[in-house]
């Protein structure tokens, strides 16, 4: 396996600084103090790795999914950008660790060439968002647009919806 340390940092896919980075992950580890215990490699440096020297995760799975090399139990799923377009960057489900494909232009481009040729363009950025919703917090229902108080903490993709809309 070829693995070498490209001295980058990733997030959602992305390259940014270091200290971006450290403030996403520092917030991360405020909201759950354990997270370091279950991903272990999470403030570790980006890894470069060749994707075609990867093991299969299972030869019964999608394509894509290869053993994470440093953990050897966790998954890599292959990110995707907003655009559906193959990330080059993929970080392990089980041990937090990130990499960039260092084979990508090779493995993944022509495919990536097919989705940005595609005439039908979608994206992430297409499905609505999650949402948090507070108790007690002041909103507006989705299909009357009537004004309503919210009576427990919950997410939602799809907005709220006062009582006489749900009957």
């Amino acid at each position: 396996m070829d693995v070498v340390d490209v001295g980058l940092d990733v997030w959602c896919g992305k390259r940014i600084e270091r200290k971006e980075i450290m403030n996403k992950y520092d917030e991360l580890v405020r909201r759950n103090p354990d997270i370091l215990k279950q991903l272990p490699n999470l403030l570790a440096p980006i890894v470069g790795v060749k994707y075609a020297s990867l093991k299969v995760w299972d030869e019964n799975s999608p394509a894509y999914k290869r053993e994470c090399p440093v953990c050897e139990h966790g998954i890599l799923l292959v990110q995707r950008n907003d655009d559906l377009t193959i990330s080059k960057f993929d970080q392990c489900v089980s041990c937090g660790q990130a990499f960039e494909y260092t084979d990508f232009d090779d493995v993944f481009e022509p495919e990536n060439n097919l989705i940005r040729e595609s005439p039908h363009k979608i994206s992430f950025r297409s499905a609505p968002q999650l949402r948090e919703y507070k108790k007690d917090e002041h909103t507006f229902c989705s299909k009357c647009g009537k004004e309503i108080t919210i009576t427990s903490d919950f997410v939602s993709r799809n907005g709220v919806i006062c009582n006489e809309c749900a009957h």
